[in-house]
């Protein structure tokens, strides 16, 4: 995925902004909210990045109640708040 190539070369404004692009396009998918939680935590943008992932876990539906979703966001929460 293009998002992958641009955060596994640290490029997080990109990243972050192909994540928005995905957002955009399946809001109700929790894997965009993800992605951008992430790349904004590399940003040290920890109060947007705690948005994405919060709003990653109220979109885990039974379409996408995928427990890696739930798993990541709740886990960069935590690292969040220990912070």
């Amino acid at each position: 995925m293009l998002y992958k190539n641009f955060y596994s070369k640290k490029a997080y404004n990109e990243s972050l902004s192909i994540a928005k692009l995905f957002i955009d396009y399946n809001s109700s998918s929790p894997e965009g909210y993800i992605y951008a939680g992430e790349s904004s935590m590399q940003l040290n943008d920890l109060s947007v990045a705690e948005e994405y992932f919060n709003k990653a876990l109220s979109n885990i539906h039974s379409e996408y109640d995928d427990y890696k979703f739930r798993e990541s966001a709740e886990q960069y929460l935590h690292q969040i708040k220990n912070k």
